[in-house]
């Protein structure tokens, strides 16, 4: 029997070129291959489980025993804030040497911003009194400390007056009621006034009376000075006119006009601080000694020493109430104990005299011309109350 031929056994015959196959194969072929690329390039790239628990578990404190310590963390420090020193420096009016001395505090205590600090005042005062305590303790030279002592008060001290002058009174608008002012006439007599009401028309008050009681009704727009002082002790003055009277049931008011023009008169640059310490006082003589082209001051006390009591004092002057004064004009040298019981001396000026109210007792008010710089910083001690923890 013959053999079917091939055509016969496989009667289809495809009509799709076997090249085209091959090329849809290799497509394939090429997907997979550059997924299963780019599944590995992306594992390669993004870290392990592993490694982040390991780099979380680097984090966390680190326990050797359950009776051990915890390793410190350290924490993260800002650097201070230069462009914010350089404010700081330039409003306060700081000194080169008080403009470094900020600076190294603020970067000693990791102050990263220092115009925050300055107006914090309960964080700038426990920054000075830490600091202060720092400077007492014995590991610190004692003129090093005495130096940083009297840049760390100048410097408090800078920043009080700045604050206590930023607040200035500029409009009459301002002032509040029940402020006691002095009136003074156009003939310079002075009378007593309590502010009985600032309204948008005016200032109100009774009208001021003289020795024997009887009102003193000045002609409208009268010209009259004004002083008064602030709860701070800045004093103030101000012109204004007479605007009208006002007919009230137990007095009769005069109201003045307002004014734009409130002027500040000038002020202690000193903090000063009352006290009732005994003291004792000689009079100096002064002599001036040519060294070249600069001419010292010398002091000389007499050593006769007469007896008084100081009733206040800063770090630019005291008073005095004694019996046996010195003219105005003449130096005294004086002696007291300020804070704990070393002696201080200091040498000043008699720049005002005022009657005590004791009888035959005079006081006399004292600008500093010399003193030792520890008993300067034993002032602004007393003044600041850094003596106390």
């Amino acid at each position: 029997m013959a053999q079917p031929a091939l055509s016969q056994v496989f009667a289809y015959k495809t009509n799709v070129d076997p090249s085209l196959l091959i090329i849809l194969g290799l497509v394939i072929a090429g997907i997979v291959i550059l997924r299963a690329y780019n599944n590995w390039r992306e594992s390669r790239n993004k870290p392990s489980r592993p490694l982040k628990d390991k780099a979380r578990r680097a984090r966390e404190p680190v326990y050797s025993s359950p009776s051990a310590e915890p390793v410190p963390i350290r924490k993260l420090v800002m650097p201070t804030d230069r462009h914010e020193l350089r404010r700081v420096s330039e409003e306060f009016a700081f000194t080169p040497a008080q403009s470094e001395y900020f600076a190294e505090l603020c970067t000693e205590n990791n102050i990263s911003s220092p115009l925050h600090l300055v107006r914090n005042s309960r964080q700038l005062d426990e920054l000075f009194r830490r600091t202060f305590h720092q400077l007492e303790t014995p590991g610190h030279s004692s003129r090093e400390a005495e130096n940083s002592k009297t840049l760390l008060f100048t410097i408090r001290e800078a920043i009080e007056n700045k604050k206590r002058n930023s607040k200035l009174v500029t409009s009459t608008r301002s002032i509040n009621d029940g402020i006691e002012m002095t009136i003074i006439t156009k003939s310079n007599e002075h009378y007593s006034a309590i502010l009985h009401e600032n309204n948008q028309a005016g200032l109100v008050f009774p009208v001021p009376r003289d020795v024997f009681g009887n009102e003193l009704r000045m002609p409208l727009l009268s010209k009259l000075t004004v002083l008064f002082y602030q709860g701070t002790g800045q004093s103030y003055s101000f012109v204004t006119r007479v605007s009208r009277y006002i007919s009230a049931h137990t007095a009769t008011l005069m109201m003045l006009r307002h004014t734009e023009k409130v002027r500040a008169l000038p002020n202690r640059r000193h903090d000063r601080k009352q006290m009732r310490t005994p003291a004792n006082f000689s009079r100096v003589t002064v002599a001036n000694i040519v060294n070249g082209k600069h001419t010292e001051h010398r002091f000389y006390p007499s050593g006769k020493s007469f007896m008084a009591t100081m009733l206040d004092i800063s770090a630019g002057g005291c008073s005095l109430i004694t019996a046996t004064p010195v003219p105005e004009g003449e130096y005294i040298e004086i002696s007291c104990i300020i804070a704990g019981n070393s002696e201080d001396t200091m040498i000043g000026k008699i720049v005002k005299l005022n009657p005590g109210e004791a009888k035959n007792t005079v006081i006399m008010h004292v600008r500093f011309a010399k003193m030792p710089r520890i008993t300067l910083n034993r002032i602004f001690t007393y003044i600041y109350n850094y003596g106390e923890r």
